[in-house]
């Protein structure tokens, strides 16, 4: 089946628009709640960490681990378990809302929360 035009000019507007909001947004929150030592000191640490696998063999771990192994577990946990498990005693919108909620403490980083609740969020 084919996707009209107007309906990709419409997900590329609602992409972009997505994108500017989420960024935008990200920066407002964490310069409201958190100060800018914490944040830069964060991206540091995260950065010294990947910079610090220098053998070929543990970069491709390390890509198969964040890029599919992660991803995959954390889908089969949220999504197959937790969310189902909720959408049998809620009805489904506070279900997910309740899953990304889950989700965003799950991988709760202070500087990334926005980003983090969103992506839980739209993933359900």
């Amino acid at each position: 089946q084919r996707i009209s035009f107007r309906a990709a000019a419409v997900l590329v507007v609602f992409s972009c628009a997505n994108f500017v909001v989420a960024a935008y947004g990200h920066e407002f929150v964490v310069r409201l709640i958190f100060p800018p030592q914490m944040a830069s000191e964060q991206s540091r640490q995260l950065a010294q960490t990947f910079l610090s696998i220098d053998t070929p063999g543990d970069q491709f771990w390390l890509f198969a681990t964040m890029v599919i192994g992660a991803p995959l577990a954390e889908e089969i946990f949220f999504r197959g378990f937790v969310q189902n498990l909720l959408v049998r005693w809620w009805r489904p919108p506070i279900a997910i809302l309740a899953t990304a909620i889950f989700f965003t403490l799950f991988h709760f980083t202070p500087v990334r929360f926005p980003i983090v609740f969103e992506l839980g969020f739209f993933s359900a």
